[in-house]
């Protein structure tokens, strides 16, 4: 339905590879047309070209499930899920049954058809596979970075952003204003943004102190939360919620189809909660802000990998008048709120993706 993700990346660097032929493969007549203005090659997934390439390909590779490509079809095929690099949060197994059968069915396909899943640091990541049948994957650790736009190749992989994206990027530049990012992940049927805001003349308050500071709030709900998605976590409060702080003169809401690793570059701060964009932030040395009001619950379920309160890379909020309280710290001296945890956010950096060629893992195994 998007063209974002590690799938994203991974298929424009390998494009750029004379060894490979990559085609991109989606639900969405608009992704097909900007993929092919960039002249990468992108089909219907269910369109007669579709079909053909998706039985023909040797590797099918997407970031969340075989229905990605094709739930038929990519069943027969050797396949590399990406999923979303290294997560902070635990991933729920309840979604599979292991049956007999099932089982008997994945260890038959092992024989013909291998199955990997990316994963990044192994100490935040090997929960993941308990979030699928026993035995569907063979563990891939590598360190997939969701950041080739935001790095250093900033410029030169401009042309590849949506034209979307680029008009977010030069309308956040006109603006000449500070920018926090603000992308925390989906709650089950609940508003994510601001949650503990009950009150909205708060929330006015805040886009006021906004105003006041020259700031913006550059915002996205997690994408389960849109109804483009047909997620089950699909919420009207939420886009209710969207609705009203769009209209706030200091909020500016990014849409659906927008890839969050093409806009971190702009951001001069990152709030979030328990999403693993905190971990792309890395690569920027710039504050992150960790503003979870639920954070006793959510340790409980659906559980934490790694410890938000204790970890030293990062702010720590858990509520909204902490968060407020650190907003001012940044506007008061944002170097020295940048320079408090600089040196921890480059070991945690260096720890999350070691310093390696990270397409060597994966090529090998391709090739």
């Amino acid at each position: 339905l998007r063209f974002a993700d590690n799938s994203r990346y991974l298929f424009i660097l390998m494009s750029s590879m004379k060894n490979f032929r990559c085609i991109w493969l989606t639900k969405s007549e608009k992704v097909v047309k900007e993929i092919k203005k960039k002249n990468l090659e992108c089909y219907k997934s269910n369109s007669l070209k579709g079909i053909y390439y998706s039985l023909r390909a040797k590797w099918h590779i997407f970031n969340h499930s075989s229905r990605d490509i094709s739930e038929y079809f990519t069943n027969f095929r050797a396949q590399i899920n990406l999923w979303h690099s290294t997560p902070v949060k635990k991933i729920d197994n309840n979604n599979y049954q292991n049956t007999f059968l099932k089982n008997l069915i994945y260890r038959i396909k092992k024989i013909f058809f291998k199955e990997y899943l990316l994963l990044g640091n192994d100490e935040y990541s090997l929960h993941l596979l308990r979030h699928f049948p026993r035995d569907k994957y063979l563990k891939l650790i590598t360190n997939l970075p969701r950041n080739i736009i935001l790095n250093e190749n900033n410029n030169k992989f401009d042309y590849l952003r949506t034209d979307y994206e680029k008009d977010v990027l030069k309308e956040i530049k006109l603006s000449k204003k500070k920018v926090i990012g603000y992308f925390p992940t989906f709650r089950e049927k609940r508003r994510e943004l601001f949650f503990d805001y009950e009150d909205f003349d708060r929330i006015k308050s805040l886009n006021d102190f906004l105003k006041a500071n020259n700031l913006i709030i550059l915002f996205k709900m997690h994408q389960n939360s849109f109804k483009e998605d047909k997620s089950k976590s699909y919420s009207i409060d939420n886009e209710k919620f969207n609705t009203f702080i769009s209209k706030l003169s200091n909020f500016f809401s990014l849409d659906y189809e927008c890839d969050l690793n093409s806009i971190l570059s702009v951001c001069d701060l990152l709030v979030t909660d328990y999403s693993g964009v905190a971990f792309d932030y890395l690569f920027l040395d710039r504050p992150i802000i960790f503003y979870c009001p639920d954070y006793e619950e959510y340790k409980t379920y659906p559980g934490l990998a790694l410890d938000i309160e204790k970890q030293k890379f990062a702010y720590f909020s858990k509520n909204k008048e902490n968060f407020e309280k650190q907003l001012k710290e940044f506007c008061f001296n944002e170097n020295q709120f940048n320079k408090l945890h600089s040196s921890n956010r480059v070991k945690m950096l260096n720890k999350i993706y070691p310093k390696k060629k990270f397409l060597d893992d994966i090529l090998k195994i391709i090739n």
